[in-house]
């Protein structure tokens, strides 16, 4: 089945970034590490791509100095199992290993990198910037 132009609808990618992110929170919520791992990786991703593209450093970058080590490295590390999720053509009957504290991760940076692009604040990344400074209070 093909939609036509009007039966579809077009988003920004910080939109859809947004999106992507406030359902990870449900899931991180719902301990489905699995799906709150996809989904951060995913928004986390396009946001650090937009905070590029305009120039704007982003959250990876200012760790990875932090840390002394090049953000390729800190990246691989951060993002293990989204990784191994996404890429499944590379080592096809390997498991992943999945747990709490990647999507964390993924949450907090994609939300930095939200708040680094300055986009006009709504109600849903008011829930995202609160969900993720949450995570000190644990």
């Amino acid at each position: 089945m093909k939609l036509t132009d009007t039966e579809m609808q077009a988003h920004s990618k910080s939109e859809i970034a947004v999106v992507a992110l406030l359902r990870a929170t449900q899931c991180y919520q719902n301990a489905d590490w699995i799906a709150a791992t996809i989904l951060a990786g995913a928004a986390q991703q396009v946001l650090r791509d937009l905070c590029e593209a305009r120039g704007i450093g982003t959250t990876i970058d200012m760790v990875s100095a932090s840390l002394g080590h090049q953000t390729s490295n800190v990246h691989s590390i951060v993002v293990t199992s989204y990784n191994g999720m996404k890429h499944a053509d590379r080592d096809p009957t390997r498991d992943v290993l999945v747990s709490p504290a990647e999507p964390q991760a993924l949450i907090v940076m994609a939300a930095a990198d939200l708040a680094r692009l300055n986009i006009p604040y709504s109600s849903a990344i008011c829930e995202i910037l609160n969900f993720a400074m949450s995570f000190n209070k644990e």
